[in-house]
């Protein structure tokens, strides 16, 4: 069985079931200028909504490989 997660209006990204039991809590408050991204233990401060959308596609597309990229190096957010 597959779940469906909106990424963007009218996107739509198909999520492996056996992945999206693996991923952490999140929830997301948004700022004047950006948002708080929080993780399981982990908060992050993205500038911008394109930037919101990436990084939670990211992590919900490879969960497990978003986490070891952010225990390796961190986000590099200049890069975006």
């Amino acid at each position: 069985m597959e779940e469906k997660a909106i990424c963007e209006p009218n996107q739509q990204a198909v999520i492996n079931e056996s992945v999206s039991k693996r991923m952490y809590d999140m929830s997301i408050t948004a700022l004047d200028f950006g948002y708080i991204v929080s993780v399981g233990c982990k908060r992050f401060a993205l500038p911008n909504k394109k930037a919101l959308i990436e990084k939670l596609a990211e992590y919900i597309n490879d969960p497990s490989g978003t986490e070891m990229k952010y225990m390796n190096n961190g986000y590099q957010l200049d890069a975006l």
